[in-house]
C-alpha cells in the first residue's frame, strides 16, 4: 500500500479579512496554482489513487478538489476529521486507511500533523520531514501493517520541483 501524505497549498493567512475564521482559509492564486502543478506532475510521474482524503477545512479540500481527476471515474474526495488540523492520532488515521482497502491513498492535511504522520510512518524524528505548502510524499507499507516504524519513503516532491501544469502532458 502506498499512503501519498499532502501538505495542503498556500492560503491566505489566518490575519486575512477574507478568513474570519481558521476553517473557512481558501487557496490564494498561488495556491491554486501550487496544487494544479502537484496534481500535473502527479499525474505525470504515474500516480492514480484509488482514493483521496482530506481535512474538511477549505483549504485542504480545495486542494484535494485539484488532486481529484487522478482518481478512477466514479470515485470522489471524502473529508474526514482525522486529517483536521491538531487532531492527529497516527493509530487512529492508519486504521481508517487500512479499512479504505485500496492500494494507493492520497490525504491531503495540515502542517505540523502531516509531517508528524510522515515521521511516525517512518521511525523518525518528529521534524524529520519539513512539508513546503503543496509539497507530497509517498510511503510504501505493507497491507494491515500500517504502524509506527511501517513505511518506506519512495519519494518526496516540493512546490520547487512541480512543473507548470500547462507543460505537462498525459503519458
Amino acid at each position: 500500500m502506498r499512503l501519498i501524505l499532502v501538505r495542503h497549498a498556500e492560503a491566505v493567512g489566518s490575519y486575512s479579512s477574507d478568513a474570519p475564521a481558521d476553517f473557512g482559509r481558501a487557496l490564494t492564486d498561488l495556491g491554486r496554482q501550487q496544487a494544479a502543478q502537484l496534481a500535473a506532475t502527479l499525474h505525470r510521474v504515474g500516480v492514480a489513487p484509488d482514493a483521496v482524503a482530506t481535512s474538511p477545512l477549505v483549504r485542504t479540500v480545495q486542494t484535494a478538489e485539484a488532486l481529484a481527476p487522478l482518481l478512477p471515474t466514479g470515485r470522489a474526495v471524502v473529508a474526514t476529521d482525522l486529517l483536521k488540523s491538531g487532531e492527529l492520532r497516527p493509530k487512529k488515521l492508519s486504521k481508517y486507511v487500512a479499512e479504505l482497502g485500496v492500494k494507493t491513498v492520497v490525504l491531503v492535511g495540515h502542517m505540523p500533523d502531516i509531517a508528524a504522520y510522515a515521521a511516525w510512518l517512518l521511525g523518525v524524528g518528529e521534524h524529520v520531514v519539513p512539508f513546503d505548502k503543496g509539497a507530497a510524499a509517498c510511503i510504501a507499507v505493507r497491507r494491515g501493517e500500517i504502524g509506527e516504524g511501517s513505511g518506506v519513503l519512495e519519494w518526496f516532491i516540493t512546490p520547487a520541483w512541480c512543473e507548470p501544469a500547462a507543460d505537462v502532458t498525459s503519458p
